[in-house]
């Protein structure tokens, strides 16, 4: 179980950002060991049975690190308008490098579009 848990997380690119923990529990019920009103001698069969949990939390810290990278990666983009006077503005936007273009894939940000 956590194996699979940790094959998702990281299928979806999440395995630095969620903790996961699995919980076992055991639960026990009682039957009457034969039939008839249950009485103060009646005997009774214990079932246990086991059950998985799977708890989890972000991990915040981690979350801020890896969000501190990524703007670090677009700080040398720059973004400069030009107006001449009542003509259109002019946007210049500096050109992406291949990392900053696939981040803003992963992100399902269209390069095209950022800065403008």
């Amino acid at each position: 179980m956590e194996q699979a848990a940790a094959e998702i997380l990281a299928s979806a690119g999440a395995e630095n950002w969620v903790v996961t923990r699995i919980e076992e529990q055991t639960l026990a019920t009682f039957h009457q060991a034969r039939r008839g009103r249950p009485t103060q001698d009646m005997p009774y069969v214990k079932k246990e049975s086991t059950r998985f949990e799977l708890t989890y939390h972000t991990d915040p810290a981690r979350m801020a690190e890896d969000a501190r990278r990524v703007l670090d990666l677009f700080e040398p983009v720059q973004r400069h308008t030009l107006q001449q006077g009542r003509g259109p503005t002019e946007v210049m936007v500096t050109d992406l490098t291949p990392v900053q273009r696939r981040l803003l894939k992963l992100l399902n940000l269209p390069a095209k579009h950022y800065g403008h």
